[in-house]
């Protein structure tokens, strides 16, 4: 019986295994996401993960857009094995909107290499899309009367800005562009600026500006009233941000990074 049921048990998970190497693992995350229960998705994510199977989802950042409303970012990894111990991998996106542990918007891309190992040529085979469009009105308007400015849209989910000093390593590190911008706005006493990366949909570059007001207060520049509310919102959004150094790069609690930017 012992030995049935080993064998069954095995069978099994070489089915699931086949069954989510073709590319089926989007249309299941797809369905999970329609029901619209966050919370529910992300332990599908960490229990898949944890299975250790050649397909899985990565969690990136997930953040407060504006009080009540949060971005996430995933990415699914699809594993190619070549010979032992080498692979490469196909990375699809995930980005999803929240209102509350209610989802409100998402999208999620489904890619693989079709020849491989012939060719390692990537195609596209769907995109799943869903929007709430009352939700994300009420996520627009939040957003406009917390921040004094309309939300644009293509700065949420960009993950390619990293809050530090100096990014890279082995004597190769480089100033993150960002972090130029705003020592030559502070150099100039440019508050006008600052303030407009205060009003972005990007918490890395409200982070960033409010690095810029924090080096300006050193300076003795009086800050705005206005300036400070909308400080005081973003030193208070939950989740994490992309960070970097001069050895690595990672994702950190927002409220970690401001911890030092005193007013």
């Amino acid at each position: 019986m012992r030995v049935f049921m080993k064998k069954t048990l095995m069978l099994l998970i070489l089915l699931l295994v086949t069954f989510f190497s073709f590319g089926q693992i989007e249309k299941v995350a797809n369905k999970l996401l329609l029901k619209g229960d966050f919370n529910q998705f992300l332990i599908f994510t960490k229990d898949y993960r944890l299975a250790k199977n050649p397909i899985w989802i990565e969690q990136l950042n997930v953040r407060e857009v504006v009080k009540g409303f949060q971005e996430a970012m995933f990415k699914i990894v699809r594993s190619y094995s070549m010979y032992k111990g080498v692979s490469i991998t196909c990375n699809m996106r995930l980005n999803v909107i929240t209102e509350g542990n209610r989802i409100i918007y998402f999208y999620l891309e489904s890619k693989e290499m079709k020849g491989f190992p012939k060719t390692f040529e990537t195609t596209s085979d769907t995109t799943y899309r869903f929007t709430d469009k009352k939700g994300m009105i009420r996520l627009n308007s939040r957003f406009e009367f917390t921040y004094k400015a309309p939300l644009d849209e293509s700065e949420l989910f960009i993950d390619t800005i990293y809050l530090g000093n100096k990014c890279g390593h082995y004597g190769e590190e480089e100033t993150p562009v960002q972090q130029k911008q705003i020592f030559e706005w502070v150099t100039r006493t440019d508050t006008v600026n600052l303030y407009k990366w205060l009003q972005s949909a990007n918490t890395e570059k409200q982070v960033y500006a409010v690095k810029g007001f924090h080096y300006l207060t050193l300076k003795g520049v009086k800050i705005s009233e206005e300036a400070k509310d909308l400080i005081g919102n973003i030193i208070q959004k939950k989740g994490t941000v992309n960070t970097c150094g001069t050895c690595d790069s990672r994702r950190a609690k927002i409220a970690l990074v401001v911890k030092s930017l005193a007013f």
